[in-house]
């Protein structure tokens, strides 16, 4: 308890928001190994997608941290994986290649790995669910939506230690990052995007 008190007496000038920090890399259809989040903010350039960042694809302003005097109570973690124009059986094929074979890490400053787990790990969280069959020319063609774990906003990796949510400093540096040990090439472009869900402080 002293130490939620004091952390909240230092916040006294900041207003809690229930916003997440979030973020989006592009898993690209050719060969891959690593997704970085967090380390282009809004208006820079998305890789593969030829178009820069906008607040549908990150709310970081500037790279790598949340700038000063804003800072995160993190409590969980999800990361949604999802294509819109893969059909029925690539897409499960690719889901396996991208979740079976990869890491995560979320880490702060270069070495210091709050989590590092396989990917399957991590929930999707948020997702669009179901599936739709169309048909054009004799050609019917089944779309499904997948995902990892439960379709729902509450759905996270819960990285809090024993209840207390783990303090984002202001200018505090982090990262969170996908590994593959052996590239993986899925034939399709996937949006990966990564919630930190928390309290979030910004400035009055």
């Amino acid at each position: 308890m002293a130490i939620k008190k004091a952390r909240l007496e230092g916040r006294a000038n900041l207003r809690p928001l229930k916003n997440p920090v979030y973020d989006t890399a592009h898993i690209t259809a050719a060969a891959l190994q690593l997704l970085q989040f967090f380390n282009a903010p809004i208006g820079q350039p998305i890789v593969a997608a030829g178009a820069n960042k906008t607040e549908v694809d990150t709310n970081l302003k500037q790279s790598g941290s949340l700038g000063k005097p804003s800072c995160l109570d993190l409590y969980g973690i999800s990361i949604e994986v999802i294509n819109d124009g893969a059909d029925a059986i690539n897409n499960v094929l690719n889901y396996h290649l991208i979740y079976d074979r990869a890491s995560f890490e979320f880490a702060f400053g270069q070495n210091r790995a709050l989590v590092r787990v396989p990917f399957l790990s991590i929930p999707n969280g948020p997702a669009i669910d179901g599936a739709v069959a169309t048909a054009d020319a004799g050609t019917p063609t089944q779309y499904a939506y997948l995902h990892n774990g439960v379709p729902s906003v509450r759905s996270h990796l819960d990285v809090a230690i024993g209840g207390i949510p783990v303090p984002i400093g202001p200018q505090e540096n982090f990262s969170a990052t996908v590994r593959w040990p052996v590239a993986i090439t899925t034939g399709v472009l996937y949006r990966a995007r990564c919630y930190l869900k928390g309290v979030y402080y910004q400035q009055l």
